[in-house]
């Protein structure tokens, strides 16, 4: 709709540049063929009283105001001419500045395009940078940390949604605009209460481990639930299934996490050692008092 409007504008601008074209050259070539014609005139009607002695300086001192008539009408013509040409000329700029603007108009239309394609292939490569960085931390932290607990093999039930994470991590990228372009997140993003967390691991140290279950676990599920990190809670089975193996394997993933967020940055050193040594302590405590000798 927009495209048709510019194109009935831009026809309109042409018919009028065409019209004053016209009248521009009228004039211009008219104003010495009717000038010329009054001179002839004149000399015509008046050739009894004209002198046309140029040697005499009376002739040439009268000249002007002899041939007044000619001369008026030559610069009525002038002026005329002048005016139409500096209209034309108007109209001619203002059509071109039209076009430029335009044209200006498009190039910004297709930066903007550009731009957002281009915002769009480094969201997507940013968020993939970051899914395999996670992906590389956690299969290194699980290859790490299975031999924690010798007594079995360790089997993880940890999955991480990185584009959820990434969305907690980087709210403030999107398709549209890029504004971080680090991995390395900053410690003012605090997606998890460090001493909450640590408060509840140590409330769950107290309690007697023979009552460690699903239901004990789910609060540090929740937590982590928000920013796109999902213990497959059901796999752990309970302390009074096969040894309460499966939930020592709960605080081993647990252990793989933390360290997991702080490779990304998001969780001090200080921290990190301190919640892993009672993560670790609990999984260990759990494994030795319900695996039978």
């Amino acid at each position: 709709m927009e495209r048709k409007e510019s194109e009935v504008i831009s026809e309109d601008y042409d018919k009028e540049l065409t019209l004053w074209k016209s009248r521009f050259k009228i004039y211009f070539y008219a104003t010495p063929i009717i000038t010329i014609v009054f001179f002839l005139l004149q000399a015509l009607f008046t050739s009894e009283q004209l002198s046309t002695d140029f040697k005499l300086i009376e002739n040439w001192v009268g000249f002007s105001s002899t041939f007044k008539l000619p001369i008026g009408v030559f610069t009525s013509m002038v002026a005329i001419t002048s005016l139409i040409g500096m209209y034309f000329r108007s109209i001619q700029v203002s059509h071109q500045l039209n076009k430029i603007e335009k044209q200006l108009d498009i190039s910004q239309q297709q930066f903007n395009l550009a731009n957002k394609k281009e915002n769009f292939v480094l969201f997507i490569e940013h968020r993939k940078a970051l899914s395999e960085l996670v992906k590389l931390e956690l299969k290194e932290q699980v290859s790490y940390q299975s031999n924690i607990l010798q007594s079995r093999d360790f089997k993880s039930a940890l999955c991480i949604d990185s584009q959820k994470l990434y969305k907690k991590l980087f709210p403030e990228n999107s398709p549209e605009e890029m504004v971080c372009f680090d991995l390395w997140v900053p410690k003012s993003k605090e997606i998890i209460n460090i001493e909450v967390l640590s408060e509840k691991l140590y409330s769950l140290s107290n309690l007697d481990l023979l009552k460690v279950n699903l239901i004990s676990l789910y609060s540090f599920y929740e937590m982590f639930l928000d920013f796109g990190v999902v213990f497959q809670i059901n796999s752990y089975g309970s302390c009074q299934n096969k040894g309460g193996i499966e939930i020592a394997y709960f605080f081993i993933d647990f252990s793989i996490i933390i360290n997991v967020l702080y490779k990304l940055g998001l969780i001090e050193e200080t921290d990190t050692q301190r919640l892993r040594g009672k993560i670790i302590s609990i999984a260990l405590d759990i494994n030795d008092s319900l695996i039978p000798e």
